[in-house]
């Protein structure tokens, strides 16, 4: 009997003590919601934030031509780039990579940007 408590407590003591992460064994997911993006509150903050700062894509220096500050700069570049904005924002060649001298941004962004424009790039 007094192994068997031994035993048991021997047990309890083993299957007690594992070794857990909460990262690992519970891993937070992370999504990225682009349902319903809008260009005055998401769209253009993100592009002035990274492409119409000073020097850059604004209406002051527009910087290969290209002015981002406001709905119709952004429009005439979605229009007239051939496709070379996206491939700059995701560092794909042979677009050069943008922002300049920056990382490239999260790819969360990237996809509401997608999603904005595949809803019909709306100045909403």
């Amino acid at each position: 009997m007094k192994l068997f408590f031994v035993f048991a407590f021997a047990s309890f003591l083993i299957i007690g003590c594992t070794y857990s992460k909460k990262e690992v064994d519970y891993p937070i997911t992370v999504t990225c919601d682009t349902n319903n993006i809008k260009f005055n509150t998401y769209v253009l903050p993100l592009l002035n934030s990274k492409c119409s700062i000073s020097g850059c894509h604004n209406s002051a220096s527009t910087a290969g031509g290209w002015a981002m500050d406001s709905y119709l700069g952004v429009k005439d570049v979605l229009d007239n780039s051939n496709g070379r904005f996206l491939k700059s924002i995701q560092h794909e060649s042979p677009a050069s990579p943008m922002p300049k001298g920056g990382n490239k941004l999260p790819d969360c962004d990237i996809s509401k940007i997608k999603a904005w424009i595949n809803a019909g790039a709306l100045e909403n």
